[in-house]
Formats: C-alpha cells, structure tokens, sequence
C-alpha cells in the first residue's frame, strides 16, 4: 500500500488496528455479547494520531451492535509497563513464527499452548490490499500529495483542527450528512463560510 497511499496512512499499523477492532467488535456482536472492549494497542510512532484522524469516520461502516461493543475512544500502551501487551506480543510472535514456517518444536508447542478458542486469528488477504492501494491511488488523488513527513504533518494539524469544529468527511446519503449539509446552508445563508 504504501507507494499508493499517503504518509500517515501507509504504515500496516494504520489498517490493522482498524482490522482488529472491527473484527473483534463484529464477533463479539455474533456470539451476543453486550459489554463495551477496551481496546489498548502498542504505542507506534504518530499512529494514534494518524487513526484519531479517521476512526470515527472508520467505525461508521460497522453494524449499530458492533459498534456498540467498542468502548471509545481506543487507546495505546506502552507494551514494556503493559501486561496485557505483553501477553499479546508474546503469542502473536510464537503464531507468526508458526505461519513462517518454523518447525521448532518448542515454538510450536508453545504456540499451541498460548491458544485458546476465544482468540481470533485474522488475516488481511492480498487482494485487499491491493484494492485500498488502487483507492487510495484512483479515488482520492489529492492524498497523493502527502507523501513527505513535513506535508503529512501539516495535513494532519488541519485536519485535527476541522474535525474538533465539526467537520465530518461525507459518508453517503445519510442524516448526519444532510443535516451537515443544512448547517453549511445556514451558515452560508448567513454569511459565516
């Protein structure tokens, strides 16, 4: 993804946390659970600034129940003070070692004992990747212009700046647009914009 897409947007932490927060939140919906997740990710350099950008926007594509399960706004840890990321990191790597191919026994045995039926193992397919690649290439051509660190940052100042004064990017034909439409009528018709 990351020739096609812009700077804050071409790390794989970008779309994974996406990924793990929609697929965690969807199977908690099927299986009827009712209690809000804490989520709580590895600290990356600038991601929770990059997500909090567009994670609400993001989240609008679940289902109400999904969304429901998803305690906000998610956080992020230090996984050297964090137990909990600790634990994860540690079966993450045994299981990706198991994927690669590694046919340590030990590796193996210890990756089958970290498992248990309630976590999810979930793949993000080529094909999917290729596909947010040519969109973020083909449909939104004025991100192509953030490649550099310095333009993603300014991209992201302003962009921060706009969504604690309301802006929302349009999300299909909706209520929230229509009334976002209505206000921007308003504040036209009375001269503000």
């Amino acid at each position: 993804m990351s020739p096609a897409s812009p700077r804050g947007l071409s790390t794989p932490y970008f779309a994974i946390t996406f990924g793990v927060v929609s697929a965690v939140a969807r199977h908690l919906a099927s299986e009827g659970a009712i209690t809000p997740v804490t989520f709580v990710f590895d600290e990356q350099n600038g991601v929770n600034t990059d997500v909090a950008l567009f994670f609400d926007y993001m989240v609008e594509s679940l289902d109400s129940v999904s969304r429901g399960l998803i305690k906000m706004p998610i956080g992020y840890g230090d996984d050297m003070r964090n137990l909990p990321l600790q634990a994860a990191d540690m079966l993450a790597w045994h299981i990706r070692r198991q994927r690669e191919g590694n046919e340590d026994p030990v590796v193996i045995r210890r990756a089958e004992y970290l498992r248990s039926e309630t976590h999810i193992e979930a793949r993000v397919p080529l094909e999917m990747l290729v596909r947010w690649g040519a969109a973020f290439s083909q449909v939104l051509p004025i991100l192509q212009t953030l490649k550099t660190k310095g333009e993603w940052q300014r991209f992201r100042t302003v962009a921060d700046e706009a969504r604690r004064d309301g802006f929302r990017p349009p999300h299909g034909d909706d209520a929230v647009d229509a009334l976002a439409n209505i206000r921007a009528a308003w504040d036209q018709f009375r001269g503000k914009s």
